[in-house]
C-alpha cells in the first residue's frame, strides 16, 4: 500500500471495479484511474508525461519550462535562467543546479539547497522516443519506438503504430 493513497475499498466502489495496482504504470493513460484524476486533468498533463518501465528521473537538459516550473515549490527554481544556460551548455552535473535555487540563507557550514530540492532531477536520459515514418507504394504508416540506452548498448524495448 502507498501512504496517502486510495487502496481497494475506494476502487472497488468504481464502474467497472478494480484493484489499485501499488505499482509503476505500463501506460500514461493509466493515470486516469487514480482517484482525483479528472478527465479535464488528465488532458492538460497528457503531453508532459509517460510511463516508463523503470522509475526515472527529470532531465534537466531537456524538460521543458512547464515541467521544471511544476517541480519548484514557491518559485524556488530560477526556471528562466535554467534554460537559457542550458541552451549554452548542457548540466552534467547535477550538483550545478543548486545556484539556481533561490533558498532562504543558509546557516554557516550549512548548504541552503537541500538534498530534496534536487530530487529526481538527472542530467542525462536512458530512455528515448523515436518516431518513424514508412512509405511503401501509397502505404504510410508512422511507428514509435521506445528504446533504452545504457553505456553498453542501446535496445529497442516496445514499438507500437501511430493512428492518424
Amino acid at each position: 500500500a502507498i501512504a496517502g493513497g486510495a487502496e481497494d475499498s475506494y476502487y472497488a466502489t468504481r464502474q467497472p471495479p478494480y484493484r489499485a495496482a501499488n505499482m509503476l504504470m505500463a501506460d500514461a493513460s493509466e493515470l486516469r484511474l487514480v482517484r482525483g484524476v479528472s478527465k479535464e486533468n488528465y488532458a492538460k498533463l497528457q503531453p508532459y508525461i509517460t510511463a516508463l518501465p523503470t522509475a526515472t528521473g527529470i532531465n534537466v537538459n531537456t524538460a521543458s519550462a512547464l515541467v521544471l516550473t511544476a517541480l519548484a515549490d514557491n518559485d524556488a527554481l530560477d526556471v528562466t535562467a535554467i534554460i537559457d544556460d542550458r541552451e549554452q551548455t548542457a548540466f552534467n552535473n547535477i550538483e550545478l543546479l543548486k545556484a539556481y535555487f533561490s533558498s532562504p540563507a543558509a546557516k554557516p557550514g550549512e548548504d541552503a539547497t537541500s538534498e530534496s530540492e534536487i530530487d529526481g532531477l538527472v542530467t542525462a536520459s536512458s530512455y528515448f522516443l523515436m518516431t518513424t515514418d514508412v512509405s511503401l507504394g501509397v502505404s504510410r504508416q508512422r511507428r514509435h519506438t521506445l528504446l533504452f540506452r545504457n553505456k553498453e548498448s542501446t535496445i529497442s524495448i516496445q514499438q507500437w503504430p501511430v493512428s492518424n
